[in-house]
């Protein structure tokens, strides 16, 4: 008697533990996880929390990546609106020159057209915005302060260290700037010549008459300035001809075609040379005046004032204040990048050395109806500064946001493929155990059957003694 009613207990008990392996096969199958509650797989769970905790992070920054990319797309557009305009006017500028074959109403009409085109920047650059924020009129520049212009001009940084404010930089010229030159000496010419000076930008021949003064070849030279590049100087008798710009960019060629016009020393050709230049004790990039600079986080360019480039040992330091688009690029608050995108506006457009664009326009100090030669060379700086800005753009939407988003999109499938693995379903393997647990169940009720029909028996047999 005892027997059989261990072995019914026994039974039950195998019973009970399959049904409950059945129910937590059923649950795993039709939830689709492995771990449903922390006693399922303590060490699993508290592995699954922290990678959900880091694909959080990652799909936070994924999203931040997104709307960078979209608001450099934004700012992308927009520049390169700005650049075709600039390159209209840049054609109208040079149409201008060509003052002989104009009539009056001719160049009116071509002035309005830049006219126009100057107010059509101002108008894309003041209405170019993402999400309500200004992209191109400045607001997101990086602030500086303490910058002496009379030293330093066109102060554009591209970006700065995003979790440094207030910083000095220090502009030190260790090596001067120069143009090339050549030098007559002499009041005036003893002979009669034909000579042709050559720059950067091409070349004139030019006649003399015996006895002419050196302020009369200067006067000569400086009138084809725009078409060579090469302009003069007389001074205590002494006539200097010279490069335009600063620069190794920069050349000027003096040749003799008939007659004599003798140089100092003999030479008849000169190149310029760029400054040497540093920025906090590092080597920048220089291309005549302008220096290009990425220093500890730091990047950007400026334009060295004339006086200051050309002569070794100055040194000016400014504050990089703050500012500019700071972007969210990382797993953490602080793993950020910051970008400068400075004012587009037709005022700020050229250099300081120069002018600006928006001089251009009627009544403006470089309108090409009175000078085309300075009104091409603010052009071509204007041109120069937004294709500037648009590589600036490009660069960091597609080395910066770009390559973050396709880092965290493998991080990402990673991160979700581990989780994946701890915290889901195996189907295939709780499909087996369910069924095993079926054929378990099936075979232990037909045991409590056969245990029952035992333990009848022996009763009837009892009950006939």
């Amino acid at each position: 008697m005892f027997a059989l009613s261990a072995d019914f207990h026994s039974v039950l008990f195998a019973m009970n533990q399959t049904k409950l392996a059945q129910q937590q096969a059923m649950l795993r199958l039709t939830t689709g996880l492995r771990i449903n509650s922390a006693a399922d797989d303590p060490a699993g769970l508290v592995a699954v929390i922290q990678l959900e905790s880091e694909l959080t992070a990652v799909q936070a920054a994924s999203e931040n990546a997104s709307r960078a990319n979209a608001m450099m797309s934004v700012a992308d557009g927009a520049l390169s609106q700005i650049s075709d305009l600039v390159d209209d006017i840049q054609s109208l500028t040079i149409e201008l020159a060509n003052d002989g074959t104009l009539t009056v109403s001719e160049k009116q009409a071509k002035q309005l057209e830049i006219d126009t085109a100057i107010a059509s920047i101002d108008r894309l650059v003041g209405t170019t915005t993402f999400n309500g924020r200004q992209l191109l009129n400045g607001t997101l520049g990086i602030r500086t302060s303490g910058v002496d212009n009379s030293k330093i001009t066109d102060v554009d940084m591209t970006g700065r260290h995003s979790q440094v404010t207030n910083a000095e930089l220090n502009v030190e010229v260790t090596g001067a700037a120069e143009r090339a030159q050549l030098t007559f000496s002499g009041a005036t010419l003893t002979n009669s010549a034909q000579v042709t000076f050559t720059g950067d930008l091409g070349s004139v021949t030019l006649s003399f008459d015996s006895g002419a003064t050196i302020a009369s070849v200067a006067s000569s030279i400086n009138l084809n300035t725009v078409s060579t590049g090469v302009e003069a100087v007389a001074s205590s008798n002494v006539l200097y001809i010279r490069s335009e710009d600063y620069g190794e960019d920069e050349f000027v060629t003096v040749d003799v075609v008939t007659g004599s016009f003798a140089l100092t020393g003999g030479a008849t050709s000169d190149y310029g040379q760029d400054p040497t230049v540093t920025l906090n004790g590092q080597t920048t990039g220089v291309n005549g005046l302008n220096v290009t600079f990425n220093v500890n986080g730091f990047t950007g360019t400026l334009t060295l004032s004339e006086s200051f480039g050309s002569s070794a040992g100055g040194s000016e330091t400014f504050t990089a204040v703050g500012g500019g688009a700071t972007f969210a690029l990382g797993y953490s608050v602080t793993d950020t990048s910051t970008i400068g995108i400075g004012s587009l506006l037709s005022t700020n457009l050229g250099s300081g050395n120069l002018g600006y664009l928006s001089s251009l326009a009627s009544g403006g100090a470089n309108s090409p109806l009175t000078d085309p030669g300075q009104a091409q060379r603010i052009v071509q700086a204007a041109s120069l500064q937004v294709a500037r800005a648009r590589a600036s753009v490009g660069a960091f939407q597609k080395h910066t946001v770009g390559s973050f988003e396709n880092v965290l999109s493998s991080v990402e499938t990673s991160l979700s493929s581990a989780i994946s693995s701890i915290r889901d379903t195996d189907y295939a393997l709780e499909t087996s155990n369910l069924t095993r647990q079926n054929i378990l169940m099936h075979a232990q009720i037909s045991a409590l059957a056969l245990i029952g029909q035992q333990q009848s028996g022996i009763i009837g047999l009892l009950a006939g003694l």
